[in-house]
């Protein structure tokens, strides 16, 4: 298991988390929600790389279809950490991909999908 304790951010002068504390469970699927350009991508593949170095089995999947290049950018993320990545192509439906993202856990024995 994953543990985060107080976990914090401020976007400008303004403090939009505080104090907050995430288990992340083994083969559980996780996803960031937020808006735009605040480093859901990049906490992601930070994260993935981190459970990586610690030997744990990570699959991303790249449900943001619509937005120009966000596959790409999530796919370079996984290059780096060397992990597994599934994706569509730019503007296909992001539940399909969503939804096999959620059979291939089981499949490929990951212990964290995101």
């Amino acid at each position: 298991m994953i543990n985060i304790q107080n976990l914090a951010f401020s976007y400008g002068k303004n403090e939009v988390l505080r104090n907050i504390s995430i288990d992340l469970e083994p083969g559980r699927i996780y996803g960031l929600l937020g808006e735009n350009g605040v480093g859901k991508t990049t906490t992601i593949g930070k994260l993935a790389a981190q459970l990586k170095a610690e030997g744990k089995k990570v699959l991303l999947c790249a449900g943001d279809t619509f937005r120009a290049a966000a596959a790409e950018q999530l796919e370079i993320w996984a290059q780096r950490a060397g992990t597994d990545i599934v994706r569509h192509e730019e503007g296909s439906d992001p539940g399909a991909v969503s939804m096999m993202t959620t059979s291939l856990p089981r499949a490929f024995a990951a212990q964290i999908a995101s």
